[in-house]
């Protein structure tokens, strides 16, 4: 009998979340953006990731390298890229994991930049976006609105 791994076996060995997030924001986003870490602050960047990573795996995207490279995506362009057409064809479609990373990444500087314009921060927090894709239940945030107005997202009503 012949035993066999197969490298996607091998590539998605489980990494829990806080050591994901602890080495995606170290290794790759202090390098690449260190301007979000410095903003932000670490507590918020590593819970952005570990919701990116939720998006991922919502998306088929199992393999934690993988993963970095959509939730890379996410912090470069837009937490909302899902819904740039161009990548949400290709999120949407049955690609397997590894064609589905590689089509994001090669996709056009014109849907790039479409997705930056459509940038919605408050898709790093799903539980904030009515209808969101992860199903997320929305909280009723109006009592925090209430006592801190100018935590109320712009352009948007009460929860």
């Amino acid at each position: 009998m012949v035993f066999r791994i197969t490298t996607d076996q091998m590539q998605a060995a489980p990494i829990p979340d806080d050591r994901f997030a602890e080495w995606f924001c170290h290794e790759l986003l202090m390098n690449e953006r260190p301007d979000f870490w410095v903003d932000l602050g670490p507590e918020i960047c590593l819970s952005y990731t570990i919701t990116g990573r939720r998006y991922a795996e919502h998306f088929g995207i199992r393999r934690p390298d993988l993963q970095a490279q959509y939730v890379m995506l996410m912090w470069q362009l837009a937490p909302n890229l899902h819904e740039t057409p161009g990548f949400k064809e290709i999120l949407q479609s049955r690609l397997p994991e590894v064609d589905k990373v590689e089509a994001l990444w090669s996709v056009d500087e014109a849907v790039a930049n479409e997705a930056i314009a459509r940038a919605d921060m408050l898709h790093w927090t799903p539980e904030e976006v009515p209808g969101n894709v992860l199903g997320i239940e929305v909280e009723d945030l109006s009592e925090l609105y209430a006592q801190f107005p100018f935590l109320q997202p712009q352009g948007r009503g009460g929860n």
